[in-house]
């Protein structure tokens, strides 16, 4: 015959086990779930080549640069990225301006078709500038931290590879910068 004591603790172990295949099954349908509510969670990567513009305060000058970036969607709505770019030389006769650095944004989507969205992104970057020239006087900072803010599409050509094509403005001390680009984005 079994003690109260054995007794208690044979059923103290069943809870336990009990307990815990409750809570293993609740993992795994939460889990599930999560996964179910995100229709497109994914992490992103890409590359574009851009063309800046600059039109202030007597420098009228164009390049072409670059930018990497990388990201993670939430959802099909809203993702996080992060990008690093060289906007190039924009010079004159008297003036050089080139920009270079990276920021972080929020991206927030629109599905228009299953292979077609666009975007609008706002977010801050940090900024290297290498100025000289008359120009160069306009200046209080050769770095700092602005705003950039941007709008674009992606046209996905499977479910890994998408095109896209973005045009953003980059707050850099008193003048912005335009940039309009064209890239590649790689979905894992």
């Amino acid at each position: 015959m079994k003690t109260k004591t054995e007794t208690n603790q044979n059923t103290k172990k069943s809870r336990g086990k009990s307990l815990l295949l409750l809570a293993m099954g609740a993992s795994v349908i939460f889990v599930a779930a999560v996964s179910a509510s995100k229709a497109r969670a994914d992490w992103y990567v890409g590359a574009a080549v851009s063309q800046a513009y600059v039109n202030e305060s007597g420098l009228d000058e164009n390049d072409t640069g670059g930018k990497i970036f990388g990201g993670y969607r939430f959802n099909d709505y809203i993702a996080a990225e992060a990008e690093f770019y060289d906007f190039g030389d924009q010079s004159d006769s008297v003036n050089s301006f080139s920009v270079n650095g990276g920021g972080v944004a929020l991206v927030g989507s629109v599905p228009l078709t299953d292979s077609f969205k666009v975007f609008a992104k706002g977010g801050v970057h940090s900024w290297s500038l290498d100025v000289s020239g008359p120009i160069a006087a306009q200046f209080s900072d050769t770095s700092d931290t602005d705003p950039y803010y941007g709008v674009g599409a992606d046209y996905a050509i499977n479910d890994r590879w998408a095109i896209r094509g973005e045009y953003t403005r980059y707050e850099v001390d008193n003048f912005d910068v335009d940039v309009a680009s064209v890239g590649v984005v790689l979905s894992f």
